[in-house]
């Protein structure tokens, strides 16, 4: 049996409908703001009872990711990728030697990957029966 492993939480992070990072999310919570809007996107969905959602908006977060990675890149993951960043920055942990040496584990959890790609990949291949019209990188994004 090997020894007993301590875990330890130093820092945290996350993005939600009313910003990104703690001080976002405890301001709107305490000044009464609301994340919640109506998705005019969602007016076309047969049976949608609803049209209420809490959307991320913020147009900027794709420049906090390197291109090249961010292609490879689903909504989901980016997400991750940011709250992941922020969970350093609030551990004091950004650029130190840790994040990097093997030593350092994050813990991430999401109940599906980005439904665009989730619409190509079983599209393609639960209904078409086909690799056309699936990109390489659908599945893992």
């Amino acid at each position: 049996m090997s020894p007993r492993r301590r875990v330890v939480v130093t820092g945290g992070g996350g993005l939600c409908a009313l910003g990104r990072g703690w001080p976002a999310l405890r301001d709107g919570l305490r000044s009464g703001r609301s994340g919640v809007a109506i998705i005019p996107a969602w007016d076309g969905i047969e049976g949608l009872r609803t049209r209420l959602g809490a959307p991320v908006r913020d147009a900027d977060l794709v420049h906090a990711i390197p291109r090249k990675p961010l292609r490879g890149m689903g909504r989901v993951a980016l997400l991750a990728a940011l709250a992941a960043q922020d969970a350093l920055a609030d551990a004091g942990l950004e650029g130190h030697a840790i994040v990097s040496d093997g030593t350092l584990g994050l813990a991430f959890g999401s109940t599906s990957g980005s439904p665009p790609s989730l619409v190509a990949y079983s599209r393609a291949f639960g209904v078409d029966r086909s690799t056309k019209g699936a990109s390489p990188s659908d599945y893992l994004k």
